[in-house]
């Protein structure tokens, strides 16, 4: 059970434990659900699956869609919906996401595309972008001083 639903009648639904490395999760995931109620800063969670050339279908709340850069799906929830919302959603609010779900297993090529936006987007991630970025904020900070 999981928030109150029994899953197992779904076969490729897996839930998994705790793993070392995220690419051991993202090596059988064709996409990754972040349905996520609350308005979420960010979602590393997004990142994992971009590097691991995963699109992710996120909500439209928070940081996510930014998170995404560009790459995967960022789909409505009704703005009703937040953590404290006890009743499940309705079956008009899911049509969007069913609707990609839909296309992510069974339209291949639809599929292939996602999978090479997501190769370009999770480059803002790669040390090699980063690295710099960090360095120039720290050398900044430090010519500006502490007070």
């Amino acid at each position: 059970m999981l928030g109150g639903f029994d899953l197992r009648r779904h076969e490729g639904i897996m839930i998994a434990g705790a793993v070392p490395k995220p690419r051991d999760i993202f090596t059988n995931t064709r996409a990754l659900l972040v349905p996520s109620a609350w308005e979420e800063p960010s979602g590393r969670v997004v990142a994992e699956a971009l590097v691991n050339g995963v699109p992710p279908l996120v909500s439209d709340r928070g940081g996510l869609a930014e998170s995404c850069n560009g790459a995967g799906f960022v789909l409505p929830l009704p703005s009703d919906l937040t953590g404290d919302t006890s009743r499940p959603v309705s079956a008009e609010a899911v049509e969007p996401w069913i609707d990609v779900i839909s296309q992510i297993a069974f339209d291949e090529a639809f599929y292939q595309d996602a999978v090479e936006k997501t190769k370009l987007a999770a480059r803002m991630y790669a040390r090699e972008e980063l690295a710099p970025k960090y360095v120039d904020f720290f050398v900044k900070t430090l010519q500006r001083g502490f007070t």
